[in-house]
């Protein structure tokens, strides 16, 4: 059985963006985080990665999105509480998303 994409991708945000290491890399090594879970995510899902890049653009859309309060919980910090934050998240999902499509398309 394959993994499934959203378990997957709030397994790496839980792995790899934690509260406690955020400060590490969030305000300049985000691009470079983003870019190595686009490589993990795709090499776990395959082309199913794709359903992730697809679910990361809908959240940094819409920070509304349900999916925050069980990715806040995944990973001890509040994604779309205020502007900064919701920004980083955006910058982040996007770079990693863009990453997926480029690896997975092709």
């Amino acid at each position: 059985m394959s993994p499934n994409p959203q378990d997957t991708m709030l397994d790496e945000f839980g792995a790899y963006y934690n509260a406690d290491e955020l400060e590490l890399f969030i305000h300049d090594g985000l691009a470079e985080q983003a870019d190595e879970s686009a490589e993990r995510l795709v090499h776990i899902l395959g082309d199913r990665a794709a359903e992730v890049a697809d679910l990361l653009r809908r959240m940094a859309a819409d920070p509304a999105h349900p999916l925050f309060e069980t990715l806040s919980t995944q990973t001890m910090y509040d994604w779309n509480a205020d502007p900064g934050s919701w920004a980083k998240f955006q910058q982040l999902a996007r770079r990693m998303s863009d990453g997926i499509t480029k690896a997975t398309s092709g």
